[in-house]
């Protein structure tokens, strides 16, 4: 039996890690600030469903969304900077809208505008 991974590499210390086996969540904060932070991961991601035919015939990849997040934390825009697959970036481009976010900070803890990445990778896992 196949089963599969999301690996979510998100933008802050505070995101921890959620369902053990299918989402891992790498922390990265910033010297002058805090990045954005994702208020709804958990939620979006558990509905996030790996195309049976991509399980099917093997496949596995890398979406990275370039976010830009304003200073009351709504994303105003996204770009896929890198994509190994089309169905894949279809589905990270239909999810990622409905992430939440708090705003970036600067080092005085101001809410300012600002630009990151979010690689989501899809990996399958043989049983």
């Amino acid at each position: 039996m196949k089963s599969f991974y999301i690996l979510l590499f998100a933008m802050s210390i505070s995101l921890g890690t959620w369902a053990a086996d299918t989402l891992r969540v790498q922390s990265e904060t910033t010297p002058s600030g805090v990045k954005p932070k994702v208020t709804n991961l958990s939620e979006v991601m558990d509905e996030t469903v790996y195309p049976i035919s991509l399980r099917q015939q093997g496949v596995e990849g890398v979406v990275i969304v370039e976010l830009w997040i304003d200073e009351k934390g709504e994303l105003t825009k996204y770009h896929v900077a890198k994509s190994t697959n089309d169905l894949l970036q279809e589905i990270v481009e239909g999810r990622i809208t409905l992430l939440e976010f708090e705003p970036a900070k600067d080092a005085l803890g101001q809410n300012i505008n600002s630009k990151t990445k979010l690689p989501f990778q899809f990996m399958l896992d043989i049983d």
